[in-house]
């Protein structure tokens, strides 16, 4: 039986030990705020896990320590008959209470005692007064209960309110638990299947017959990869074909052979007036849109490389119509992929594959400009400025926001007697990163006070969300400069809008980082425009313009390019042996069309071009830090 109490004491002892390190961490939560003295902002292990084995510890030794009353120094105690010093001990055990009241009332008993024998005048006489005294105290438990009780009520009142606190602590774990079990117990509601609506919100009012998706599908499914592999070692970004080794030409040549029938379906796909996939989520029943598949992206942009480097060979050959042929073909590729509301991820792939076919062109251009006919330059200009006539750049984010309403659904429980709140369970699917509890303990230790108690619902974090896409799509359509002008700051905008929001963090994109992307690639198409309306203006007159203003004077261009970052003209200059064209770049400071060092590692062009420092260089084409 003692045996069986003990371990009842310590499961009481961890489970108790548990809830006051979950008190002490949700409070020390609480404090640990930006701008407290403490200097701390968060917890991690060093401060958790002292926390819970400290009160652990504390908690098994309270429960497991035995109080002995033989270290209660009781004065006459010793001169007393053995049975009464017994019952004695009897009654302080029964009353449980604090050792000072017991070795109060154990020297009470002692002298109460001590005075009732002091007339026995004989040891009979004593034996028989002994026993009349233990009967008329009756039942030991209930008298150390009734001495309890009464020590109680003559205690000092700083002791009734801290007896009093510790009674609203008990009270306060007690309803936490309650609260606690409330709050795990909670399930979310499938209420809405986005991916319908997706699927309703991409499609224009068109027929199949005039949807290119089919084609494009099939060119990914039939697209063949080099069978030993060698492919994947080689930087298939397009550049000059000169500065390749005979090794790697062999193997790009080899790729754009064996896909022939790909680069002709995208071909085909591309004479169609519209484009629209049926997103789907596989195996996977509950239709979640983070688990909808796209599994042909990273083929389109392999086969667009592929199609470029079909136009570099081309030119290399001197057939530049069939070049300028393969590279357009790229360029409405990715043009025709941006499609409508379609998903952040595909509008990503497709202005990378605009963007390398505007560099792929601009190096042909570079290279064979001297041999490339004035007709087909002027027709090349006049195709390209077609396609991007109104062509909108700005970044669309309405799918995002059912990816937000999808996933809202399902990270928050339905709303039940209170309000709305996180369901973690959702967390710790490997969607989230959190592929074990370790994990999300962590992240539940972390903002514990936040997720229990203070976190917006789904209807605030929806309403939040939706206010943060409507902002950042006003945001989408200024250019950086003038959102710099105006002291907007996207990045620290978004940050402070979800700082106290878990779920916000997680799911809400880069959306600077995406709105700077697509600002880029706009200032790269334009300035593509403007080189093939320089070159064609200098074929036609023998030389190179003035200035930008004078090739709107004589129709090669429609308007001006402008710089985003400067909300003024790219910056044309004529030089000794030809002309720059640049933008000011990510600083927003003319640096007089020098370079930014480039310490990355990636070897896209674009990405050497867009350095935190110098300018953009869009001409000369081998200003770029990279191998042409």
């Amino acid at each position: 039986m003692q045996a069986f109490i003990k371990v009842l004491k310590i499961i009481a002892g961890i489970v108790l030990g548990l809830i006051f390190s979950f008190l002490t961490i949700v409070g020390l939560d609480a404090i640990l705020q930006p701008g407290n003295p403490f200097g701390k902002t968060t917890l991690n292990l060093w401060w958790i896990a002292p926390i819970v084995a400290g009160w652990l510890l504390v908690i098994l030794w309270i429960l497991l320590r035995k109080p002995s009353v033989k270290k209660i120094h009781t004065p006459g105690i010793e001169n007393l008959p053995l049975s009464i010093s017994e019952f004695i001990d009897e009654v302080i055990n029964a009353m449980k209470y604090r050792r000072s009241a017991r070795a109060e009332v154990r020297q009470e008993l002692t002298d109460h005692f001590t005075d009732a024998l002091a007339h026995c005048e004989d040891e009979q006489e004593k034996q028989q007064r002994v026993k009349e005294l233990i009967e008329e105290f009756g039942d030991v438990k209930l008298l150390g209960t009734l001495l309890r009780r009464a020590k109680k009520r003559c205690r000092p009142l700083w002791r009734t309110v801290v007896a009093r606190t510790f009674q609203f602590l008990g009270i306060c774990v007690l309803l936490l638990g309650l609260y606690i079990g409330w709050f795990f117990t909670g399930k979310p509601q499938i209420a809405t299947n986005y991916l319908e609506v997706m699927n309703r919100q991409v499609r224009p009012a068109a027929d199949e017959s005039q949807n290119a998706w089919p084609f494009y599908k099939q060119a990914a499914e039939k697209r063949v990869q080099n069978e030993d592999k060698k492919d994947k070692k080689i930087n298939f970004s397009p550049r000059s074909p000169q500065a390749l080794s005979q090794e790697d030409r062999q193997i790009i040549q080899q790729s754009i052979r064996d896909n022939q029938e790909s680069l002709n379906l995208i071909r085909q796909g591309n004479q169609k007036p519209h484009y629209w996939q049926v997103y789907g989520t596989g195996e996977n029943e509950d239709k979640e849109m983070l688990s909808m598949l796209m599994p042909h992206l990273s083929d389109w942009r392999d086969l667009s490389r592929l199609m470029c480097w079909q136009g570099l060979f081309h030119a290399e050959q001197g057939d530049f119509e069939k070049a300028f042929d393969d590279i357009m073909e790229a360029y409405s590729f990715g043009h025709h992929l941006r499609g409508q509301n379609t998903t952040l991820i595909e509008q990503l792939v497709a202005m990378a594959i605009e963007n390398m076919s505007t560099d792929t062109l601009r190096k042909t251009v570079a290279r064979y400009g001297e041999q490339i006919g004035a007709p087909l330059l002027d027709s090349t200009r006049k195709q390209f400025a077609a396609v991007i006539k109104n062509k909108d750049f700005t970044i669309d984010f309405e799918s995002e926001k059912l990816f937000m309403y999808d996933e809202a659904q399902r990270s928050f429980t339905r709303s039940r007697f209170g309000k709305s709140h996180l369901y973690l369970k959702r967390f710790s699917n490997d969607i989230y990163g959190f592929d074990d509890n370790e994990k999300l303990i962590f992240l539940f230790a972390q903002h514990s006070f936040k997720i229990l108690f203070t976190h917006p619902n789904k209807e605030q974090t929806l309403k939040e969300a939706d206010r943060l896409y409507s902002e950042m799509q006003k945001i989408a359509a200024m250019t950086p400069a003038s959102a710099k002008s105006q002291g907007l700051d996207i990045n620290a905008t978004v940050e402070e809008s979800i700082k106290d929001n878990v779920f916000l963090r997680i799911l809400m994109p880069a959306l600077g980082k995406v709105n700077q992307i697509a600002w880029r690639y706009r200032a790269e198409t334009q300035a593509t425009l403007g080189i093939l309306s320089v070159m064609q203006y200098q074929k036609e007159y023998g030389q190179f313009p003035e200035s930008l203003e004078v090739l709107v004077e004589t129709g090669l261009l429609k308007d001006v390019p402008m710089d985003p970052f400067s909300d003024k003209p790219l910056v044309y200059r004529k030089t000794d042996d030809g002309f720059m064209l640049y933008s000011v770049g990510l600083n927003f400071i003319d640096d007089g069309g020098v370079p930014g060092e480039y310490s990355g590692t990636n070897k896209n062009p674009q990405a050497q071009r867009w350095t935190d420092t110098g300018d953009a260089i869009f001409w000369p084409v081998d200003s770029v830090n990279s191998q042409q």
